[in-house]
């Protein structure tokens, strides 16, 4: 999939604001759309660390367009700037014959499920069957989001998504409330 979706869909990003290198511009990796692990590397620790010590970036001034294929790496960076609201709109063009992403309200699936994704963790911790559900009910990809009010993980690449959300919660036992207040947080730190 990793090699086919590259090759229907250009990603981007416009900049309404200047965006200077300390106000964390988009993070690429030169090349990485070439390597095979694809996706699936951004969970590498190794893969994490070696990001972070060799991406570029570019400062943006208002009006900059950023356009890349989406088998890049690629990561918002941290705004360490103390005066800088950056705004960007963030662009996935898709082919016609690509499936663009679309946005499926996971709130109600989880919650009706929520007893359910319980008990299975509570019969089987976290099997294959658990994680497969946890992947049909909730997001795995984190953004479109805020990534100022949801700053990435340590390494950098993206901050949590909803599935890793869902396993963290049922691994601590949390209640359904607790689970779905946390949700609605994402969703609402992700807004501009």
């Amino acid at each position: 999939m990793q090699l086919a979706s590259q090759f229907f869909t250009i990603q981007g990003a416009v900049a309404h604001t200047d965006m200077p290198i300390e106000s964390g511009p988009t993070r690429l990796l030169p090349f990485s759309q070439k390597y095979e692990e694809g996706y699936i590397a951004d969970r590498i620790p190794e893969f994490q660390d070696y990001f972070v010590n060799i991406y570029v970036s570019v400062p943006l001034a208002m009006g900059d367009g950023l356009f890349f294929n989406p088998a890049l790496f690629h990561a918002a960076g941290q705004n360490n700037s103390a005066d800088v609201m950056r705004s960007a709109n963030l662009l996935q063009i898709s082919s016609a014959f690509g499936r663009p992403m679309e946005t499926i309200d996971t709130l109600p699936l989880i919650e009706i499920t929520w007893e359910v994704i319980s008990k299975m963790y509570e019969d089987d911790g976290l099997s294959a069957e658990l994680e497969a559900f946890v992947s049909v009910v909730a997001q795995g990809y984190p953004f479109l989001t805020n990534l100022d009010r949801r700053i990435p993980n340590t390494a950098g690449m993206a901050p949590g998504s909803e599935q890793e959300l869902l396993v963290s919660c049922v691994k601590a036992h949390s209640t359904e409330e607790h689970v779905l207040t946390q949700l609605k947080e994402i969703r609402e730190n992700s807004r501009a």
